[in-house]
């Protein structure tokens, strides 16, 4: 795994207030922009936060030891959905489609080599939208796959190629095997790449450190402007390498962390492709395991603690009355289920299913909404939020209703798709299944029922019994796909032919 480089160079807080002022050039301002007072914008803002593979390990969706404090506060102020689904469970093809509203396969991003316009130059991205109405638009850290910033979208981006300030081929790999003072590694013996580093380094010398704290005082120069701002806080952590100060490594006592004990026949009962993914499968020791899921908790506190950095900025600069704030991953994370699945590209709950957290004003506060939602549903809530034109192809539907009335009859279904080299799986989740065909049906099929199997351990679909049910999620997938197939072969986006999917790597 290339190290990623994701530090920041530092920028002036007194030249921020000059890009506010120089991005009016940029982008043309609404008659509302150029009459508000500063104290009173027209348009709310918008505090997006993206996690980096990040599962629902998170105290307010119950995980019994995840110390995440932040993001519970953040839930507490708005509506936390507990059904919600990335559309691809890998980087690049997860971003391009909730960035431009489009599913993977429609947007035509499939693996993590594809640029976002490689096949959609005229996609107006989520970012874009916001700077083509006036906004202040500025990212810092990973909201775009990092290679493929996409320079109309910005004002603004830091999105971590500048220099850094710490090397992590100096904190994880020293080439003369010597490990720095303030660094101890650990790594799985068993080939793959799960590395971790418990680091002696204060929060704001960290990458996602740097990060929140560079949006925090974007936040703090566009409270003094009557021009509303957009700004994207993309988290790099808990992707690996789990490179995090040492102190949050301590808050988990490796006795305190337990793992379920998975009946070996479960595995039987899969198609072998079902396991199949870009890294290996890994079935560590007792203890290594253990220590990785330590890494991987301390990351996610860490990172959340670097929510708290925007959240107390939020505070201070008294903005929850005008400004929304979503908190959401690309995808999830596995941690040694199903026999020794680690990292993603699979269709199982622990890859598939995100945290995604909406405080806006109006809605309901400290809500649960159990409605299906996609990650791709997030573009046309915030036009609708902030009374922007959406573009007309958006494949998404706004989650505005949920946010008054969270318990209300919602969309059927959810759905997302993996590659195998030249061939696809496609996965539909509804409030209680999972239905999923690798190749069409023709490399197996699985069906689990959520309400007496969470863990997904029995496949369902050779089960007669069950036929009715595989009938209507085959007819949920169908539909969609017929959605999908008439919105990819609109003319004004047929620019070039679709090459066929570039095998995914686990570079991200």
């Amino acid at each position: 795994m290339k190290p990623f480089p994701h530090f920041l160079t530092t920028r002036p807080l007194a030249a921020l207030a000059t890009c506010f002022a120089a991005s009016a050039l940029i982008a043309p301002r609404t008659a509302s922009a150029q009459t508000a007072a500063p104290t009173a914008k027209a348009k709310p803002n918008v505090l997006f936060i993206i996690s980096d593979d990040l599962n629902t390990d998170l105290g307010v969706y119950g995980h019994p030891i995840a110390k995440t404090p932040n993001i519970d506060r953040l839930a507490a102020r708005g509506v936390r959905f507990d059904q919600a689904y990335c559309q691809f469970p890998v980087c690049n093809p997860s971003r391009a489609s909730f960035l431009s509203g489009l599913r993977p396969e429609t947007v035509r991003v499939m693996d993590n080599q594809t640029t976002m316009r490689e096949n959609r130059p005229e996609t107006v991205y989520l970012p874009q939208m916001f700077r083509n109405n006036g906004y202040f638009v500025a990212n810092a850290g990973k909201t775009f796959h990092y290679v493929y910033d996409d320079k109309p979208s910005w004002d603004i981006s830091e999105s971590g190629n500048g220099p850094k300030i710490e090397s992590l081929s100096t904190l994880l790999r020293p080439t003369d095997g010597q490990l720095p003072p303030n660094v101890s590694r650990g790594k799985a013996q068993s080939g793959q790449d799960i590395f971790w580093a418990k680091v002696d380094l204060p929060d704001e010398k960290m990458g996602d450190g740097i990060i929140s704290r560079r949006v925090a005082d974007w936040m703090e120069e566009g409270s003094k402007s009557a021009k509303p701002w957009f700004l994207a806080a993309g988290f790099r952590k808990p992707h690996m390498p789990l490179n995090v100060p040492r102190k949050y490594f301590d808050l988990y006592p490796l006795d305190k962390i337990t793992y379920p004990v998975e009946p070996p026949a479960h595995l039987a009962a899969l198609p072998p492709i079902a396991r199949r993914q870009a890294t290996s499968i890994v079935p560590l020791e007792d203890r290594e395991r253990r220590e990785a899921m330590q890494a991987y908790y301390a990351s996610i506190s860490f990172m959340d603690a670097q929510v708290g950095v925007l959240l107390e900025r939020m505070d201070r600069l008294k903005l929850w009355d005008n400004t929304i704030v979503v908190f959401f991953s690309d995808h999830g994370f596995q941690l040694g289920e199903h026999g020794g699945l680690w990292q993603k590209m699979v269709m199982f709950q622990e890859s598939a299913r995100v945290p995604l957290i909406i405080a806006a004003p109006g809605a309901k506060a400290g809500a649960v909404s159990p409605a299906v939602v996609e990650l791709l549903d997030i573009y046309p809530t915030l036009a609708q939020l902030t009374n922007l034109k959406a573009p007309p192809e958006l494949e998404g539907t706004s989650l505005v209703p949920l946010l008054s009335e969270p318990n209300r009859e919602w969309k059927k279904a959810a759905f997302s798709v993996v590659t195998r080299g030249q061939l696809l799986g496609r996965s539909v989740n509804t409030a209680r299944f999972r239905y999923t065909e690798w190749d069409e049906g023709r490399q197996g099929v699985e069906l689990y029922d959520h309400a007496s199997d969470p863990r997904e351990y029995k496949n369902l679909a050779g089960d007669p019994a069950r036929a009715a049910t595989i009938a209507e999620m085959k007819r949920l997938m169908r539909e969609a796909r017929i959605s999908t197939i008439t919105t990819a072969i609109k003319p004004n986006t047929e620019k070039k032919a679709v090459a066929a999917p570039k095998a995914p790597r686990n570079e991200e």
